[in-house]
């Protein structure tokens, strides 16, 4: 038997509709999909705490089909974990904040956290869609309100050469952000024409005033994906500690030692460096860092 015109037609539209249909419950699954329901792992997000909530923006997510699809996901909510309320032995997530389209998803930034106002500052991070789709401005998430606010482009001359994987802290106490470091990329900075470099930029950032300060750097050198801590020590708006990651020297990128600690001291815009003793950990690059210190402030342990 021969197969007429529009049997073979039929069975080709057939065929299209199977596939249209395979195609469209793939990306219903990945819409449908979340971080609370289908969680596998998530990495390069960006944190910060207030009031005991952990908030997270951005990054990457894997969801249950992970093993098979080996798919990573731009994670496009902003969600927090409630520390003071567990559900199977972890934090509740909660995943219903308020983040439209209007606010980047950004991999490798920092949220700059104030809890006195009860409000934190996205900066830096690569976009996640492999471009600086927009002009960098400085934007705000109020956790009273569930808002964002975009406060506008820096007023710094020139402006900051926005980066990804440096190290950043938001220090509540003072009512300031600092960032260092990172690598400067046209998926972090939009208008950037030249290759990926790392950054030896140093800038805070005032939540009062909402400016920027480019600040004095500790040598000169390009660094990235080290980490850096706030301590009450000094003068009245305390130390920052730096360590880690990796550095340029001689166009050679190499692992920046524990044995050797950045101390900055905010009040007086100046660096100074301590040689580490005892059993020093191994080199460690985009690694998590965290301080405690005694109720005098005698000691510090990062």
């Amino acid at each position: 038997m021969i197969a007429s015109y529009s049997d073979i037609c039929l069975a080709s539209q057939k065929h299209t509709v199977h596939v249209l249909l395979i195609v469209i419950l793939l990306i219903d699954w990945a819409v449908a999909s979340n971080p609370k329901e289908n969680f596998c792992r998530r990495y390069a997000h960006q944190t910060t705490v207030i009031d005991d909530k952990l908030y997270i923006d951005g990054g990457w997510v894997n969801f249950d089909n992970f093993p098979q699809k080996q798919q990573d996901y731009p994670n496009t909510w902003l969600s927090y974990h409630d520390l003071n309320h567990t559900y199977e032995g972890f934090p509740d997530l909660n995943i219903s904040l308020s983040k439209n389209d209007s606010i980047p998803t950004v991999h490798g930034g920092v949220l700059w956290g104030d809890s006195v106002n009860k409000r934190f500052y996205l900066y830096g991070g690569e976009w996640t869609g492999g471009s600086a789709d927009a002009v960098y401005t400085v934007l705000g998430y109020d956790i009273l309100y569930n808002y964002w606010d975009d406060f506008g482009l820096p007023s710094l001359k020139p402006p900051p050469q926005i980066a990804s994987y440096g190290a950043g802290v938001g220090v509540s106490e003072t009512g300031n952000g600092y960032y260092y470091g990172g690598y400067i990329s046209n998926a972090s900075m939009s208008g950037w024409t030249q290759p990926r470099k790392m950054s030896s930029n140093f800038y805070s950032y005032s939540y009062d005033s909402k400016s920027f300060t480019q600040a004095a750097d500790p040598d000169d050198l390009p660094r990235a994906e080290g980490a850096m801590v706030w301590i009450p020590a000094g003068d009245a708006l305390g130390l920052l500690v730096y360590m880690g990651g990796v550095v340029s020297q001689n166009n050679t990128v190499l692992p920046q030692g524990f044995d050797e600690i950045f101390v900055y001291d905010a009040t007086d815009n100046s660096w100074l460096n301590q040689s580490a003793t005892g059993e020093i950990p191994q080199n460690r690059r985009q690694f998590c860092i965290d301080v405690a210190w005694a109720p005098d402030k005698s000691s510090y342990n990062m």
